[in-house]
């Protein structure tokens, strides 16, 4: 092949690579390189969220504490499905 050739054929590629890989009108790779999703500088993508486990609980039904699950956060549901935080009530389903 021609050089001429082969930068035809690179042309042909790179576009339907951006063209295959857009998302809401913006090619992936530019995305990626803008650091588009990221904040401050960072080129990681930030979601809030930090990794939270849940406590094992053992209570059996019909003991005290049935129904509730822990966090290792401070975060708690109770059986009614009302949240917990610290021990002070931060939402309920009602």
């Amino acid at each position: 092949m021609k050089q001429k050739d082969v930068l035809i054929v690179a042309f042909f590629a790179a576009g339907a690579f951006f063209l295959l890989n857009t998302s809401a009108g913006r090619a992936l790779l530019p995305r990626r390189l803008l650091g588009a999703g990221a904040g401050a500088g960072t080129s990681a993508p930030i979601t809030g969220y930090q990794k939270v486990n849940e406590i094992l609980n053992t209570v059996f039904p019909g003991e005290i504490g049935y129904g509730w699950k822990y966090y290792d956060d401070g975060t708690s549901i109770g059986p009614d499905g009302a949240y917990y935080f610290q021990g002070k009530k931060v939402w309920s389903p009602s």
